[in-house]
């Protein structure tokens, strides 16, 4: 039987320098979105994926729908918004690869499919018989508190129904009126899911974790059976009936980071659906994410 995974979440046009030493000052175009990422990384294994968003009619909707398409994700459940368009980032990149971000999305087509409850109501009725469901911190930090509601009683039906949910914490303040507001809705989305794939600097930011498995703990307490935290450069880590275990990624040089959370995240989920074991799925994670950061930009 095919497993059938949906994932929520935006895409946005990314602005970055273009990679030459000739023209460092010229910007290219790609796209890319957290959510968005994870799938193309998971069609890429094989993973029979689903794409719920929304784009305008514009040329350039129509140049990422025809990019998504061609990495094999069922785009039949992007919306279509008139009058909308797709939102902006654009990457800067110091000496070692960190980035940094700044976005222009406040009235993005996505953004404004995440704020429509009938919209999003119609459109989750076509995944009830699906058997993963994923999104991130930033799919829930774009839908108004009234979709944030609703969408969480739909993952617990999905999941009463015997469907499994997969969460990325991915917290980005600049998206929250306030932590309090985070943290209320992060600790909803915790409770209402079955993997989850926190990154440990998120985590410690928001509710201020002092160690690793102080952390794992915590989120283990809301529910979660299975927890992967992310540690960039070092791997990842997840508690093993009470025992710690780092799986870590060794040396690399880093280009870009962009991207290396989200394409673990797609590695660590094909393996497990695949029934591979925690470990051998989490180095299989790990190594997509080192290809991802030896290049630049979160798609290559």
């Amino acid at each position: 039987m095919t497993i059938k995974l949906a994932t929520l979440g935006e895409c946005l046009i990314e602005i970055s320098e273009l990679d030459t030493k000739t023209n460092e000052n010229i910007k290219k175009f790609a796209y890319g979105g957290d959510v968005l990422n994870t799938s193309v990384y998971l069609s890429r294994n094989n993973i029979k994926t689903s794409f719920i968003s929304a784009l305008g009619n514009d040329r350039n909707s129509h140049w990422l729908l025809e990019e998504w398409q061609k990495e094999n994700i069922d785009c039949s459940l992007v919306q279509k918004l008139e009058g909308y368009y797709p939102g902006l980032y654009m990457i800067e990149l110091d000496d070692v690869g960190e980035r940094s971000f700044m976005y222009w999305r406040n009235n993005s087509a996505a953004k404004n499919f995440f704020k429509n409850i009938p919209l999003l109501k119609k459109t989750l009725r076509n995944i009830k018989d699906f058997d993963y469901i994923y999104f991130s911190g930033i799919t829930l930090a774009i839908m108004s508190e009234a979709v944030r509601d609703y969408f969480i009683n739909y993952l617990k039906k999905f999941r009463q129904n015997g469907g499994k949910v997969i969460f990325d914490s991915n917290y980005r303040p600049i998206l929250w009126k306030t932590q309090y507001q985070a943290k209320y809705n992060y600790t909803k989305a915790y409770k209402n899911c079955d993997i989850a794939l926190p990154t440990y600097d998120d985590e410690k930011l928001l509710f201020n974790y002092k160690t690793k498995k102080e952390c794992v703990q915590a989120i283990q307490k809301k529910g979660v059976k299975d927890i992967v935290l992310k540690l960039g450069k070092d791997g990842c880590f997840y508690l093993d009936e009470g025992k710690q275990v780092l799986v870590s990624t060794g040396k690399v040089k880093s280009i870009d980071t962009t991207g290396a959370g989200d394409s673990f995240n797609a590695g660590y989920i094909s393996a497990i659906i695949n029934g591979k074991g925690k470990n051998n799925a989490c180095k299989y994670g790990n190594s997509i994410a080192k290809k991802v950061i030896r290049k630049k930009g979160a798609i290559i």
